[in-house]
């Protein structure tokens, strides 16, 4: 089974299913394909809640979110997690090109979110698909992206 994390930019495309959304599952078939498990991180869903709280999304939108989630796992940053905790350092010096071993060629200052999706995306070996341009440095190096 392949394993892919949604960011929160490809999760809100889904919930409106739009065009974009439309491409990814006729290309990826990320939600349609049984074989595929989900991952959300609950960075994920708190960030998604807040756009509920701002913003009035409609019954549609709510039901697709709501499966969305209802097929997936969700994943929490846990400080006993050790990989998770070393993968999230590893990412926060190689941003900062303070890493013993890798160097990104120059600084690149991201989101904490970011570091820790990113950092979650590394331990669960998930593929990671999002429209932020904040994780191509680490494409390769910690995390599989695909960027759309």
């Amino acid at each position: 089974m392949k394993r892919v994390l949604l960011d929160t930019s490809v999760i809100l495309h889904y919930m409106r299913d739009d065009e974009l959304s439309r491409n990814l599952e006729a290309t990826y078939h990320l939600v349609s394909d049984p074989s595929k498990i989900i991952l959300l991180t609950a960075i994920s869903i708190g960030e998604i809640e807040g756009f509920f709280l701002r913003k009035s999304y409609g019954v549609k939108q709510t039901e697709r979110w709501r499966k969305l989630v209802e097929k997936s796992i969700i994943l929490n940053i846990d400080g006993k997690d050790n990989k998770l905790m070393k993968a999230y350092a590893e990412i926060q010096a190689f941003c900062q090109s303070n890493h013993p071993a890798l160097k990104p060629g120059k600084s690149k200052t991201i989101e904490q979110n970011d570091m820790w999706i990113a950092a979650i995306a590394h331990v669960t070996q998930a593929t990671l698909f999002s429209k932020d341009s904040d994780f191509e440095h680490l494409n390769g190096v910690f995390v599989d992206l695909v960027r759309v």
